[in-house]
């Protein structure tokens, strides 16, 4: 089979049977992405881009806000996933989850939320919620999750451009931080970022789509 890994990525996203071959692909696109956002570690754990640092001051207020929501997004992973910094269609920078293989490059295949982990209604560009579907349960008790719809739409048409993403499967991290250092690794991360590779990824947001 000739093909490239987005070809095979966009061509068994949305193919029950092929699973097997998606998860492989996109698993090894993921791993590769993020191999490449790696450097050794070092002192500093500021974005010292400054086009970029301005980007993300401009569309999270802060760069500590930025990590912070980046961490409470990967810590809110139940099992396995990835973490990512996306640019939008629109040119604005957000943080967003995929589990399991899951990846940006299918709308399909991507969660922004787990609504095990959020109750309550809310938007979203890929999943839909119907408040009629939310049972009255009282003011004082939670809602039960929302009744979730994919918004189904072509394969390999992502709205997302990828720039920065961590790997949140347990083999990533258990080894060297421990069942408990989810949050260490998380911490450490921000040491061996290559914010020069982040950039270049804004500047050819089209070369992958």
């Amino acid at each position: 089979m000739d093909n490239t890994i987005f070809e095979l990525i966009d061509k068994t996203a949305q193919v029950p049977e092929n699973a097997l071959i998606f998860n492989h692909a996109s698993q090894i696109w993921n791993n590769d992405f993020f191999f490449q956002s790696l450097t050794k570690k070092n002192s500093s754990k500021e974005v010292d881009i400054m086009d970029l640092n301005e980007r993300i001051k401009k569309d999270f207020g802060a760069i500590d806000n930025f990590k912070e929501h980046f961490k409470n997004m990967a810590l809110g992973i139940f099992g396995s996933g990835w973490t990512w910094l996306v640019e939008t269609e629109f040119h604005i920078l957000r943080v967003v989850n995929t589990y399991n293989a899951g990846t940006t490059l299918d709308v399909t295949r991507t969660q922004e939320k787990d609504p095990n982990n959020h109750p309550m209604p809310y938007n979203s560009p890929f999943l839909t919620s119907s408040k009629n579907n939310v049972l009255d349960v009282g003011a004082n008790k939670p809602s039960p999750p929302p009744f979730i719809k994919l918004a189904l739409q072509p394969s390999h048409k992502s709205r997302f451009n990828p720039l920065l993403c961590l790997n949140m499967w347990e083999h990533a991290y258990i080894k060297d931080f421990g069942i408990r250092g989810k949050e260490d690794y998380i911490d450490g991360f921000w040491d061996c970022i290559n914010w020069e590779v982040v950039q270049r990824r804004i500047i050819q947001r089209n070369s992958f789509m």
